[in-house]
């Protein structure tokens, strides 16, 4: 019993991976993911600063998934950008909306 429990935990965590692997791969050749990437680059400015508010309010209000939107902005702005907006927007939260608020 102990061997199957080991068996299926790996294959779980194989799954885990590779199976979104497979969805962002087919998901990236589909038309409507092609014009939601054209609509960003083209307002590229807009998504980052959005990106950088959603990241700094994630670190006052930690339910919102400011790392989600980083890892799925990668493909639309490249990952120097996505990663830029992650740490201005986590510094940003965690010195200056703390003293705003209060």
């Amino acid at each position: 019993m102990e061997n199957v429990k080991k068996i299926l935990s790996k294959f779980g965590f194989i799954f885990l991976f590779i199976l979104p692997a497979i969805i962002i791969q087919q998901m990236s050749q589909s038309e409507i993911f092609l014009n939601i990437a054209r609509t960003v680059q083209s307002h590229i400015a807009v998504y980052f600063l959005a990106l950088f508010v959603l990241k700094a309010l994630s670190i006052i209000y930690p339910p919102l998934p400011g790392v989600i939107f980083t890892i799925a902005s990668i493909p639309l702005i490249g990952w120097k950008l996505a990663y830029f907006a992650d740490i201005l927007g986590s510094s940003f939260g965690a010195t200056v909306l703390p003293d705003l608020i209060m």
